[in-house]
C-alpha cells in the first residue's frame, strides 16, 4: 500500500475534524463516537505505516507503538476504530438518561407517575419537579477474535479520545515535526 504524505495528512485532518465535532457536542451521541472511532484509526494506521518507511524515526515509532500495544486505553480504542468499520456490533451503544430535580431546592419533590412512552422516559409532573432528557454512549465489549475486549474500568467517551488524542499528536509530532 502506497502511503502518500498528502494523503496521510488529510487523514490527520479529517481525525481532528471528528475529535472536534465530539468535543464541540453538548454531550456526545453514538453518531459523533462512531465517526471519531473510524478517523482515529486510519489515521493512526496510515500515519503509522508512514512511519515506517523512515529508518531515521524507528526508535521512537517502535516506542509510540509499543505503548499503544501496552496501554488498556489505547488498546480500546484501536479495538474500537476496527469494530467501527468492521463489526455490525460496533464498540458503543445510545444511552437514553433522564435526571429529575427539584425546580425549587427548598421544597419536596413530589411526581405523579413516571413512565416510558415510547422509549422516553415521561414524568407525569407533580409538583416542583424539573425533568432533563440526555443522551449519550455506553462503551460496550468489543468482540474480537479469541473473545472480547471490554472498555477499560472507569473509561468514558471523552477520556478516551483524550487518550487517543495524546496518541495521535505524539505520533505526527514524531512523524511530522514541523
Amino acid at each position: 500500500m502506497s502511503f502518500d504524505r498528502d494523503r496521510v495528512l488529510r487523514r490527520l485532518k479529517a481525525y481532528e475534524r471528528a475529535r472536534d465535532d465530539l468535543r464541540r457536542a453538548p454531550t456526545a451521541g453514538i453518531s459523533e463516537w462512531e465517526e471519531w472511532a473510524i478517523a482515529w484509526r486510519i489515521a493512526a494506521d496510515q500515519t503509522e505505516g508512514y512511519a515506517r518507511r523512515n529508518k531515521m524515526i524507528a526508535a521512537q515509532l517502535e516506542e509510540l507503538v509499543s505503548e499503544r500495544r501496552k496501554d488498556p486505553g489505547l488498546i480500546y480504542v484501536w479495538e474500537s476504530g476496527n469494530a467501527e468499520r468492521h463489526n455490525p456490533d460496533g464498540s458503543a451503544v445510545p444511552l437514553q438518561a433522564v435526571t429529575i430535580n427539584a425546580a425549587d431546592p427548598t421544597r419536596p419533590v413530589v411526581l405523579d407517575q413516571l413512565r416510558i412512552v415510547n422509549g422516553q422516559i415521561v414524568a407525569s409532573v407533580g409538583s416542583n419537579v424539573m425533568v432533563e432528557h440526555h443522551r449519550g454512549v455506553r462503551l460496550m465489549p468489543i468482540k474480537i477474535r479469541g473473545g472480547e475486549r471490554a472498555p477499560p474500568l472507569g473509561a468514558t467517551v471523552h477520556t478516551l479520545v483524550e487518550t487517543g488524542d495524546a496518541y495521535l499528536t505524539a505520533l505526527r509530532r514524531t512523524v511530522f515535526p514541523i
